[in-house]
């Protein structure tokens, strides 16, 4: 994460009765704003601190989905609700599916990075038997992104160079 993305700011708000609020908001690139409202503002200081380290920490988003499940969760989900609508190719892509749980299951999503990517392939490539090998990388794919394409730059760390992966967890639904 870009620590240079996380900015805090503090309003006053007035209230009905007269008196004032403050409502502390720190903006992330990429995800919802954060906002709680304070009676004092050094509370409001005091939160939007502790939050913007949390923050830089990776330790505030700890519930992301890509952060409460593994490659191996979204791979037994895949064959749940993916295989039925896919009956000529479930017997190969069993194989496949099984292959990648093996070598990066215990991951959990967030952790899938183009380097162990990159790695699993590695290994994968010095396996024989090119016609196996060609076909284990197009789940991994759909599973960061649901569409096959890793991330904006249109780099896929399963066919490609190593590169940066966008987290998403959209087999998860989350």
């Amino acid at each position: 994460m870009d620590i240079r993305t996380v900015m805090a700011t503090i309003e006053k708000r007035g209230t009905e009765n007269g008196k004032n609020t403050f409502r502390a908001r720190i903006r992330l690139k990429g995800a919802r704003d954060e906002t709680a409202s304070f009676s004092r503002l050094t509370d409001a200081k005091k939160w939007a601190q502790s939050t913007e380290s949390a923050i830089r920490e990776g330790r505030y988003f700890k519930t992301s989905a890509s952060r409460r499940h593994t490659l191996g969760e979204a791979i037994d989900r895949y064959v749940c609700e993916i295989f039925p609508r896919k009956p000529r190719t479930a017997s190969t892509q069993k194989i496949q599916l099984a292959w990648w749980r093996q070598r990066l299951g215990h991951l959990f999503l967030a952790d899938v990075s183009a380097s162990a990517i990159a790695d699993a392939r590695a290994e994968l490539l010095s396996e024989p038997g090119d016609r196996v090998r060609s076909r284990k990388f197009p789940f991994l794919s759909a599973t960061k992104t649901g569409t096959g394409s890793v991330n904006a730059k249109g780099a896929n760390p399963a066919t490609d160079e190593p590169s940066s992966l966008a987290t998403s967890s959209k087999i998860l639904g989350g």
